[in-house]
Formats: C-alpha cells, sequence, structure tokens
C-alpha cells in the first residue's frame, strides 16, 4: 500500500464505535503513519506521519484510549 508516496506495511489495525485506526510502517525508513477511518461516512478523518515508527504507534495507542 502507498502512503504518502511511499510503501507501507499494515502494523495493526481496530475499529470501535465506528472509526477504524490504522497503524501503518513505511517499508523504506523508520518512520510511522496513523490514520482514521470513519466507516459509515466513508472518509478518512485523521491522517498523520510522524518521523519514527514509535512515536506513530504511541499516538495510535493513545488514539484507542481515547476513543473507548
Amino acid at each position: 500500500m502507498k502512503i504518502f508516496g511511499e510503501n507501507a506495511t499494515k502494523a495493526a489495525e481496530k475499529t470501535i464505535d465506528g472509526t477504524r485506526f490504522t497503524l501503518y510502517m513505511v517499508n523504506s525508513s523508520n518512520k510511522g503513519v496513523l490514520r482514521g477511518y470513519d466507516i459509515e461516512a466513508r472518509e478518512v478523518i485523521q491522517i498523520a506521519k510522524y518521523p519514527t515508527f514509535e512515536r506513530a504507534e504511541a499516538e495510535y495507542k493513545k488514539c484507542l484510549r481515547m476513543a473507548k
């Protein structure tokens, strides 16, 4: 899958209350991407690129905690 023009691999995904949170690892670097997708509206509601995968993973976990 390409995200921000770079090949990325899905690292984790969870759906809470109609929002699918997906964490990606950029294959060519240690960067990470977090995407929030509203299933009902069928649109991306959040997408952010982080300088490290670890930072993206921390934000992913934070989003999951806040969504519960």
